[in-house]
């Protein structure tokens, strides 16, 4: 389902993250909730970067 999707920003807008592919993914409203109040956390995974051909272009792990 693609109804109610919201872009978050790996590096967040308010730390100056860029608007990239690599730095964006979509998820949903209650998982975007979640990640900002620090109950589900976006990390890369080993051998993936955050930065231009990293992040989100790679593959990402969500841990709670």
């Amino acid at each position: 389902m693609r109804s109610g999707l919201h872009i978050h920003h790996i590096l967040y807008r308010s730390e100056h993250g860029p608007d990239e592919s690599w730095n964006l993914v979509a998820i949903c409203h209650e998982c975007h909730e979640e990640v900002h109040a620090y109950r589900l956390f976006i990390g890369v995974a080993e051998g993936n970067h955050v930065g231009p051909g990293g992040g989100a272009d790679g593959k990402l792990i969500f841990t709670c």
